[in-house]
């Protein structure tokens, strides 16, 4: 029995669409999570998917796992993570089992922003930045000059969590501060801000050639933290912009050694030209996968797990559909008593999807991480503008009644 394994999943979005296209291609998905719950609903919706539920995820449980699936007969042509932090563990023992050829070691470094940032620190698209650890830091820290604002943000943080807009010296303290409260024997960045749009560059590479799948603009809200509420497939770009990322994008998979394998760079573009924010090494999570596959007729995890295998991947773009993505977030807390709105705002022209990840009952809070959106409206049209129109229209019509926390 020719199967897949995955290494975890979220309960909707990218590494959850690739349990089903494991099934397309072929395969029998196995799915290593420790979600019992998640295990439950998953087994109403993929019939063809195994679960095995573990207590923890290390390199023991998934070699178990392998083990007692060999025993039974599952052949596995590939191990797959698309959640962190497990993507290089996964990448690791895939290249073992299954003689894949996945640039484990360039994955590693993009699992740590501060490793990532030290094996670029020469390249062109590179900002300035500090590495430290809070336990034990010099007085002298807190007072070198800095131009303010800094981005300070944890070497292992994602989906935006532990990445905080530091305005002043003052405010670094505080921060600094709070985290040795939590511990702080973790490294952390200091980034110095830059200004201009922010994109995700959806990249392939495919033995040593990068291929640029996706450019979506990300629609930032800043605060404390950073939170994407919007993202825009971008179906044309200006020329220039085009060229000059190509180049950026070459020099970056150079110097960080990938050969084989996925990820995806987030770049602002600026009157410097290409400036890199950071790099994940997997896919995008949440919609991404589906915007991608709805603006250009590609499967991004469909295609990763072809690389993965050794089959030829597809990324030529079938179609251009302008696709906007509005995510859904809250201005107070309390606990969910209703959502109204929903059915009108299916019926609004041009909805793709409308997915609302809350239950009644639970505890809504303000966005301060991408953990705090609690589901997306996604879009299309006959141009990028009305694409968004549409989807921030439909997100509008949606009401959500909290109880206050008292």
């Amino acid at each position: 029995m020719e199967s897949i394994l995955f290494i975890e999943s979220a309960r909707s979005g990218s590494s959850h669409e690739a349990l089903a296209a494991a099934t397309r291609l072929g395969f029998t998905p196995v799915l290593l999570t420790r979600k019992k719950r998640f295990s439950r609903q998953l087994n109403t919706t993929h019939s063809s998917l195994k679960i095995c539920f573990v207590e923890q995820i290390n390199e023991s449980s998934i070699r178990d796992t392998i083990h007692k699936h060999r025993q039974k007969g599952y052949t596995f042509r590939a191990i797959i993570s698309f959640v962190d932090p497990y993507v290089s563990l996964a990448a690791t023992l895939s290249n073992e089992y299954c003689q894949t050829a996945i640039s484990v070691e360039a994955l590693s470094v993009l699992e740590n922003k501060c490793e990532t940032r030290n094996v670029l620190r020469t390249n062109a698209a590179s900002i300035r930045y500090e590495a430290f650890t809070p336990y034990g830091i010099a007085p002298s820290f807190y007072t070198t000059v800095r131009k303010y604002p800094q981005i300070l943000k944890k070497a292992t943080s994602n989906g935006s969590k532990d990445v905080y807009i530091i305005a002043t010296a003052e405010q670094m303290e505080t921060a600094i501060d709070q985290i040795l409260t939590i511990g702080g024997h973790e490294q952390w960045l200091l980034e110095e801000y830059i200004e201009g749009t922010q994109y995700i560059i959806e990249l392939a590479v495919c033995k040593g050639i990068p291929i640029i799948i996706a450019i979506v603009q990300q629609q930032i809200t800043l605060d404390v933290t950073f939170v994407v509420t919007g993202y825009e497939v971008c179906v044309t770009i200006e020329p220039k912009m085009d060229e000059e990322l190509s180049t950026a994008v070459d020099e970056i998979i150079r110097d960080i050694g990938l050969h084989h394998g996925t990820c995806h760079l987030e770049m602002r573009y600026t009157d410097r030209g290409w400036n890199l924010i950071e790099i994940n090494p997997r896919i995008a999570g949440g919609a991404m996968n589906r915007m991608v596959e709805e603006a250009f007729g590609i499967s991004i995890v469909e295609e990763t797990i072809k690389l993965f295998i050794g089959e030829k991947p597809d990324f030529r773009k079938k179609k251009l559909q302008p696709v906007y993505t509005s995510y859904i977030t809250l201005a107070k807390a309390g606990y969910l008593l209703q959502i109204d709105g929903t059915d009108k705002a299916k019926m609004t022209p041009g909805i793709i999807e409308l997915n609302v990840s809350a239950a009644i009952g639970s505890l809504m809070k303000p966005a301060l991480s991408m953990g705090y959106r609690y589901g997306y409206v996604m879009a299309e049209g006959n141009t990028q503008e009305e694409a968004k129109n549409r989807a921030e229209h439909a997100a509008n019509l949606l009401t959500f009644y909290l109880e206050p926390i008292e």
